[in-house]
């Protein structure tokens, strides 16, 4: 019986990562006109987004989350964390 708030909390960790699973593969696929590959040695950057917009809506279409203009440019053989809720 002591163990029964790690197997609820088990559960409902298990069950929020299979809602984001299955929202990531019913998603639209990128537009891939808007994606340009460079060659590996060419340039300084490892990944390079300009003037970018991103945004994510929950399941219930509240609390939107959306980055605009977003200029990101990460350095080769840069080690970059990005973390979030």
């Amino acid at each position: 019986m002591r163990q029964l708030p790690q197997y609820i909390s088990f559960v409902v960790k298990t069950m929020v990562s299979i809602r984001r699973i299955e929202n990531f593969l019913l998603e639209d696929p990128l537009d891939t006109e808007r994606i340009r590959h460079i060659a590996p040695n060419e340039g300084k950057s490892a990944v390079k987004v300009t003037d970018s917009t991103f945004s994510w809506q929950s399941t219930n279409n509240e609390n939107a989350f959306k980055l605009e203009s977003l200029n990101l440019d990460i350095p080769k053989k840069q080690f970059v964390a990005i973390i979030g809720e």
